[in-house]
């Protein structure tokens, strides 16, 4: 019950308050802790960890899942393994949110790529209810109905200048389901308003958090700068050497996500660069956790025989920086 797990708990017995730091936490997942309380006898706690563990079970069943369908067993079982020894796969276990953002978003992308519509508009709709970068799964649904549109209607890229072309793209009622993401994001906003008289309290709490997180910090790019060289020799909030050694990693498997898959570049951006940018790197690794393309890709290339021992050295190191981060979170000291 430490740091963000002690604000979803205490959301999830008191709802939220006008003026509160813990408006800035989103709905959902506060509200699984709540109807799971019911079942447990009102023990919030113990609920929050069973649904924690339970949900990131699932969520990595299925990643392995989805992965093996589209890349092949070796990478699959390489891309999970990886996740598992990722510094920040600690929250998976702990009352975070991670879990269940997870979890909606493996099973956002089965539903893309199996066409399975409906699931997309579910998932779509609960991921901006989860966290703030949910509403960003628009970016990968977006390009993905693109390229099916264009698939479909045999075009290629010199179709981009034909009006009537992109006109008849648009037209296809698939395109609906764009609006589930919007919906659930619009649904925050009453349940702020319904909650403290303001639907924009949350964005006002996240004034009281280091760095003020923001959606207009991806404009100061001054600022960014500043704050990716402000680099302290520990794993602080502001200043963590890990945080931006990650950065680094992930900025360097964008061209790779790119060729391997334009949907999973687009999820990436929103999932990866848009934290980084708009949080000037605080808790970044813990956010980048739920970018699960990055983890694809470098399962892919660390997946051929010539690799594996490479991939034993980057497995043991990561997991050595987990149960450091773990002995500090348990300990309510920072971890991310």
């Amino acid at each position: 019950m430490t740091w963000d797990g002690e604000h979803y708990l205490y959301l999830s017995a008191n709802g939220y308050k006008a003026g509160a730091m813990s408006d800035a936490f989103y709905p959902l997942w506060p509200a699984v802790i709540w109807a799971g309380a019911r079942l447990m006898f009102g023990h919030a706690l113990i609920a929050a960890l069973l649904l924690a563990n339970i949900f990131s079970l699932i969520a990595w069943l299925l990643f392995h899942r989805f992965v093996s369908e589209l890349h092949g067993a070796e990478c699959a079982n390489c891309a999970l393994l990886l996740l598992l020894a990722y510094p920040a796969a600690l929250f998976f276990q702990f009352p975070y949110s991670e879990s269940l953002f997870l979890l909606l978003i493996v099973l956002f992308f089965i539903g893309i790529f199996h066409e399975k519509f409906w699931l997309v508009t579910l998932t779509g709709f609960l991921l901006p209810l989860t966290r703030a970068i949910g509403v960003f799964c628009l970016l990968p649904l977006g390009w993905y109905l693109l390229e099916r549109s264009m698939r479909m209607k045999k075009l290629n890229v010199n179709s981009f200048s034909s009006a009537f072309s992109m006109f008849s793209i648009l037209k296809d009622r698939v395109w609906l389901v764009c609006a589930a993401p919007l919906l659930g994001y619009a649904s925050y906003f009453g349940i702020m308003y319904a909650f403290t008289g303001d639907p924009l309290s949350g964005f006002q709490a996240q004034r009281d958090y280091l760095n003020q997180p923001s959606i207009s910090n991806i404009l100061n790019l001054p600022g960014f700068i500043g704050a990716f060289l402000n680099i302290a020799w520990h794993h602080g909030m502001t200043d963590s050497p890990i945080d931006r050694a990650f950065f680094i990693v992930f900025l360097i498997c964008l061209p790779f996500l790119w060729r391997l898959n334009r949907t999973y570049f687009f999820y990436a951006l929103g999932s990866g660069l848009i934290p980084a940018m708009s949080n000037w790197f605080f808790s970044y690794t813990r956010l980048l956790v739920v970018c699960f393309p990055l983890f694809i890709v470098l399962g892919e290339k660390l997946s051929a025989r010539r690799n594996r021992l490479v991939l034993a050295y980057v497995v043991l190191a990561l997991g050595i920086v987990q149960i450091l981060l773990l002995i500090k979170h348990v300990n309510v000291r920072w971890a991310g």
